[in-house]
């Protein structure tokens, strides 16, 4: 068993990591703080701390790493540096996260820690460990309305298209019952008798467009 144990204890070797966060201050998670404007004082938006590896990172996430090399024993060390400025200004310069992930996957650096989504693209990139956190993301809208007046339950039949596409249809079922009087063949001298065809017409492929066919 004491093997079993050594074996177990010395996966890594003493493996000497290059760790980095991504450039952004998520609190409690991973930040930096500023020590030109105070003490406490943690920026919204990382400035030129974040390149200072003098400044020491903190967060949650970095004690989970320091708390993983103290229980493996001298298994590995972290040693935490910024990560590639190239990556956070030029390459991905709208994700802090996709420029960690980038750092990883040029080789700069060994592993990213902090609050990283998993998406399909990083995945491309590099791998990463079994999830330690889960965000919940919910789409929050107005609560809808519960008015059950005659006109809004009529106007619900119309909302599949717009008033303008609605026009455009009864404007084609008028101009095919048009034309369906016109190559029909029936002749008549009298007035009446075409508009009451064209009126038949227009009912006629009125009740097909409705019925779906």
């Amino acid at each position: 068993s004491s093997d079993w144990e050594s074996s177990q204890n010395n996966l890594l070797g003493g493996e000497s990591m290059i760790a980095i966060t991504a450039a952004y201050n998520i609190v409690p998670y991973v930040y930096k703080r500023d020590p030109t404007n105070g003490v406490n004082n943690i920026p919204v938006v990382p400035g030129e701390e974040y390149y200072n590896n003098t400044i020491p990172h903190e967060g949650v996430h970095i004690n989970y790493v320091r708390a993983l090399q103290k229980i493996s024993v001298g298994d590995f060390t972290a040693n935490f540096v910024h990560g590639s400025k190239a990556s956070i200004t030029r390459v991905h310069p709208g994700s802090p996260g996709n420029a960690a992930v980038q750092d990883v996957a040029d080789g700069l650096v060994d592993i990213a820690v902090g609050p990283i989504w998993i998406t399909g693209d990083r995945l491309k990139m590099t791998t990463f460990t079994m999830p330690v956190q889960q965000d919940r993301t919910v789409l929050v809208t107005a609560r809808p309305g519960k008015s059950r007046s005659f006109i809004e339950e009529t106007e619900k039949v119309l909302d599949p298209f717009t008033h303008g596409v609605w026009f455009l249809l009864i404007g084609m079922i008028f101009v095919t019952a048009l034309l369906s009087v016109w190559f029909s063949g029936k002749r008549s001298r009298r007035p009446s008798v075409y508009a009451r065809l064209a009126v038949d017409e227009f009912l006629h492929k009125g009740t097909f467009f409705c019925s779906a066919g």
